[in-house]
């Protein structure tokens, strides 16, 4: 097996194609064709679940187009947020400035023509509202054009300001799941570019292909999958990543995505977590949720913030709510391992 260019199994890499994007590309591309006349582009809005192609294509189009702009993830705080966008344009250290101080520094760099990109855009706007301070900010210089990219396909609704979310709504691009045959395009142009010549034994890309269709037909996951089978091929000496590699890369990958996911949620997040994979109703996820409060916290919650924990693990992929009948029903996601409850219980 001769790799080429292992960068190419990595997220944040812009590969020379984008196959089963060349819609959405088209209609992110289209806003930037006059930029060099003098012309700003709409916002943008752009919206759809983890892994299915939003922020690599929005990074190659700015970037096949000779954009000038920059990139950040937003931070929980609206401030965190204007920090990092306002280092990343002047290149200076700025935390620890007031709110006030950033503005400004960023406002007198803000004096060309510049696309700002906030990835993972819910966090702020949905949790701080300041958010729509920064946002009216953003929307309004002349000079300057704002791309949110999130994985809440109604992240506009908690925008507070009228005008803010109308302008924000002036493009909308929703990019929907990959299936497998999708998946199976991405991964085959993928390792075009990372290695030369026969890689894998036949059905590996296929088989990796389905799995991911499965989780939500997430190309992040799937990419992850391959990288990580290239590694259990090189440690055996193998010449040809095989299903073996392959099953075991997807164990790891499982592992790690459950660990980096349990990780980064707070003690009442996973304990609601715990009552709802527990549970088939909301009602009874609230109940078994006090339970375990009163248990391992020693005290109970309201029911508005029941609904509110509920609700970020749904945001986060964790579960999904549906109406049956009279009954609120959860389903937890299929990529929640067996013994999750063992990620979970204090």
């Amino acid at each position: 097996m001769k790799i080429l260019n292992i960068e190419a199994l990595f997220h944040d890499y812009i590969p020379s194609s984008l196959p089963c994007r060349e819609v959405e590309y088209s209609r992110i591309a289209e806003e930037f064709m006059f930029v060099d006349k003098g012309f700003m582009p709409s916002n943008i809005v752009v919206l759809g679940p983890t892994g299915s192609g939003k922020t690599v294509t929005v990074r190659k189009v700015l970037s096949d187009m000779k954009v000038n702009y920059v990139y950040t993830v937003a931070d929980k705080l609206a401030y965190a947020t204007l920090v990092s966008i306002a280092e990343n344009l002047i290149k200076k250290r700025l935390w620890g400035f007031s709110f006030a101080d950033v503005w400004r520094r960023l406002d007198e760099a803000l004096d060309k023509n510049v696309t700002i990109v906030i990835d993972e855009a819910e966090r702020f706007i949905m949790k701080d509202e300041r958010s729509d301070e920064l946002l009216y900010y953003l929307s309004r210089r002349p000079k300057t054009s704002v791309i949110l990219i999130s994985k809440v396909m109604n992240v506009l609704d908690y925008v507070r300001d009228a005008g803010v979310r109308s302008s924000l709504r002036s493009k909308v691009v929703v990019f929907k799941p990959y299936n497998a045959d999708e998946l199976l395009r991405i991964l085959t142009e993928r390792a075009r570019e990372a290695f030369e010549g026969d890689f894998a034994e036949e059905g590996v890309l296929s088989y990796i292909s389905a799995i991911a269709a499965q989780r939500g037909g997430d190309a992040r996951y799937a990419i992850d999958i391959l990288r990580e089978a290239v590694k259990w091929a090189l440690k055996t000496g193998s010449e040809k990543i095989t299903l073996e590699h392959a099953e075991k890369a997807k164990k790891s990958v499982e592992e790690r995505y459950v660990e980096e996911s349990m990780s980064a949620l707070s003690t009442a997040q996973k304990l609601m977590l715990l009552a709802a994979v527990k549970s088939r109703t909301v009602g009874e996820a609230y109940r078994n949720f006090n339970e375990l409060a009163m248990k391992y916290l020693g005290t109970t919650y309201s029911e508005r913030r029941l609904r509110d924990i509920l609700g970020e693990l749904e945001e986060m992929g964790f579960i999904s709510i549906k109406r049956e009948k009279k009954s609120w029903i959860i389903e937890k996601s299929t990529w929640l391992p067996k013994n999750i409850e063992s990620y979970l219980t204090p």
